[in-house]
């Protein structure tokens, strides 16, 4: 049976400031999708500012730097796993497309098969 519960999704794309820029579009299209969703991005923290200037982004996580102690990186898995995501969406530049099953959590690349399942 699906869950009643608004999904929490987490956009992933860690740099350059065009494409930060042009996942507007993106966040755009997944209000409009699931107006009661939790919008989430995981960029490095020069980025992070930007998006929290876009009305369509609930929350952004920053990367720990670069040379971050081991503390940074913590509280960074736990801001993660405290976000319960229902669905994750991976931004990065692959050799090719790719999805990866994660329990409940469905991790997909942009260009994957129709078989990556989408809510």
């Amino acid at each position: 049976m699906p869950s009643l519960e608004p999904p929490s999704i987490l956009v992933i794309r860690r740099r350059y400031l065009g494409d930060i820029v042009l996942l507007g579009s993106l966040f755009r299209n997944l209000r409009l999708h699931w107006p009661q969703a939790r919008l989430t991005a995981l960029v490095e923290p020069s980025y992070a500012e930007v998006l929290a200037l876009n009305p369509d982004v609930d929350a952004v996580l920053p990367l720990p730097r670069s040379g971050a102690g081991l503390g940074s990186w913590w509280r960074a898995l736990r801001a993660l796993r405290r976000g319960r995501f229902t669905h994750v969406s991976i931004w990065i530049t692959f050799p090719r497309p790719r999805c990866w099953p994660a329990g409940r959590v469905r991790l997909c690349a942009p260009g994957c098969s129709t078989s990556c399942p989408t809510g």
